[in-house]
């Protein structure tokens, strides 16, 4: 049947369909030459970078907006606001709240606070009565304090009683003798802890000296 189909197709389209065969089949490439030559046949698309650039210039045409723009005291007041909430926040775990809670709010409200606003904490440890929630709350500032700002919290630290002092200045000095023992040893000096049988120890065994001790004693 492709024999009688040939016959009757003109010469000229036979001869045409079979150089293009013999022309497709010299250029194919087996799936034995391909993995000889995995370079051949294949394309790859240059990796063309855009280069950056310039962002438009500011539009000089102004428009009024819709939106009210606040005003600083609008800010100011927000911001006031928004602290309260806080302080608020770490006075109802200290009086009421669970652990979970509480711990939840000395992660991430008591720092924040502390950052911003620190005399809000400051003056709640002041009104608070001398028992637990007031003894938690002066060893949390003493301890976050003391490893963000040591000569703030030494500040704050002065302002207290003579009890509250020493048991701050230790929790202070503890707190930051592993990786800062200078400042430790300092802190310990200033409000006269480091005869403390404890802090003396702790600050022998982070002393400067303290790494050739130990290699000395194994």
């Amino acid at each position: 049947m492709a024999a009688r189909f040939f016959q009757k197709m003109p010469k000229t389209i036979v001869a045409t369909l079979l150089a293009t065969t013999l022309l497709l089949t010299s250029t194919a490439c087996s799936p034995e030459d391909a993995a000889r030559h995995p370079e051949q046949g294949t394309y790859k698309r240059p990796k063309i970078w855009p280069k950056p650039t310039e962002p438009e210039p500011a539009s000089p045409i102004y428009h009024d907006v819709a939106e009210k723009v606040p005003s600083e005291e609008e800010i100011a007041r927000d911001i006031g606001d928004h602290n309260a909430q806080l302080e608020a926040a770490v006075e109802g775990v200290l009086k009421g709240g669970d652990m979970l809670e509480r711990e939840t709010v000395f992660v991430y409200v008591l720092p924040e606070l502390l950052q911003v606003e620190p005399q809000r904490l400051i003056d709640l440890h002041a009104r608070l009565e001398p028992g637990e929630a007031r003894t938690t709350l002066r060893n949390e500032i003493a301890q976050l304090w003391a490893s963000k700002d040591p000569p703030a919290a030494a500040q704050w630290i002065k302002s207290l009683g003579e009890k509250e002092q020493h048991a701050a200045a230790v929790t202070a000095v503890t707190t930051i003798a592993a990786w800062d023992p200078r400042t430790a040893t300092a802190l310990a000096a200033e409000f006269d802890v480091a005869r403390d049988d404890g802090i003396r120890k702790l600050l022998k065994s982070v002393g400067p000296d303290a790494a050739g001790r130990e290699a000395a004693t194994n």
